[in-house]
């Protein structure tokens, strides 16, 4: 008679002749058990068509193969490279990679983190939020496995940190600017409070003190649709003025300039000068081409990954902190001497 039921682990270990802690042992990878008993039990999942369960293969630590990716949105293209690259990562090593979108409320995340932590994830990659210390507490207290990418935290709360030296790549790109002769640099941003705005206008800073110039910068706070974005442009460049740039602070504020510029007539990179603070993928396609600061994402998903893996198998040693060197690619969008 023929059943729908499907294949438990007592089934795979009945037919393999072992017990169902060695199917456990091999299901979970486990160097305990011999060849001869693994390649028994290996070909009883064959033959049973078992697929086993997420709560089967987190046997060893009662939590599921689940890492959660903690991200504020997912507009900037670094973090959906990154994202890319870490679910990459996630499948590689027979884990679910279960995105959290937290849009920049730390309410909602730490109402994710919460969930994610009841629901037995194996782990959590985390960008937090300016005021994200309460989830990054949730997270410590409940000894979560926890890798946080990019944005540096003083008290690091027992995490491990994989992070870019913003503050190094626009002091770089300032000396450059300065030094062909921009006079004044508007950043514009969303949240400029971020730690990584923050330590891109502190690079900029040192630039302009290492200098010695009278380098006007200036924090431009935008509004969070394109039409305010474009008032707000329209009020501190009211005419062309080619010893000016613009460094937006993401590929959608940079996306936006362009729309603005172009309704108020102006044109990069003989009016004014386009910095953008990371590499979308259309960045070359435009022409002129675009200025970016291009941040290693996928070498910052590979040594968070690598990070997060070691906590999960259970190592205890101190936290660390990994700061990886961006690239500044100068194009089209600024003029150069």
């Amino acid at each position: 008679m023929q059943t729908d039921r499907k294949a438990t682990i007592g089934d795979v270990a009945a037919l393999a002749g072992v017990s169902v802690g060695t199917v456990s042992n091999v299901i979970n990878g486990r160097t305990t058990v011999s060849a001869k008993r693994k390649e028994k039990v290996e070909q009883a999942i064959k033959a049973l068509s078992f697929s086993g369960s997420l709560l089967a293969k987190g046997m060893r630590s009662q939590r599921y193969p689940v890492v959660g990716l903690c991200v504020p949105n997912m507009t900037s293209s670094n973090f959906v490279h990154m994202s890319d690259a870490l679910e990459g990562h996630a499948t590689a090593a027979d884990f679910e990679l279960v995105h959290v979108i937290t849009r920049h409320d730390p309410a909602r995340e730490q109402a994710r983190v919460e969930r994610l932590i009841a629901s037995r994830a194996s782990g959590v990659l985390i960008l937090p939020t300016r005021r994200g210390d309460p989830a990054l507490a949730k997270l410590a207290a409940s000894a979560m496995p926890t890798v946080m990418i990019n944005r540096f935290v003083e008290d690091e709360l027992g995490a491990d940190q994989v992070l870019v030296d913003h503050r190094a790549a626009f002091r770089r790109a300032t000396l450059n600017l300065i030094e062909w002769g921009y006079e004044r640099l508007i950043v514009a941003t969303q949240f400029p409070n971020f730690s990584v705005v923050r330590q891109n206008i502190i690079g900029m800073r040192d630039a302009i003190e290492e200098s010695g110039r009278p380098v006007e910068l200036e924090i431009l706070k935008c509004g969070k649709s394109q039409g305010e974005f474009r008032d707000m442009l329209a009020s501190v460049l009211p005419a062309a003025n080619p010893r000016c740039v613009v460094v937006a602070s993401s590929s959608l504020l940079a996306a936006w300039a362009i729309e603005a510029m172009r309704t108020l007539g102006l044109r990069y990179p003989d009016d004014v000068g386009l910095l953008c603070a990371e590499e979308p993928d259309w960045a070359q396609a435009l022409w002129p081409t675009l200025s970016c600061i291009q941040q290693p994402t996928r070498e910052l998903a590979q040594i968070a990954w690598d990070l997060l893996a070691r906590r999960m198998s259970g190592e205890g040693e101190a936290p660390i902190t990994i700061r990886c060197d961006a690239r500044v690619n100068f194009r089209g969008s600024v003029k150069s001497k």
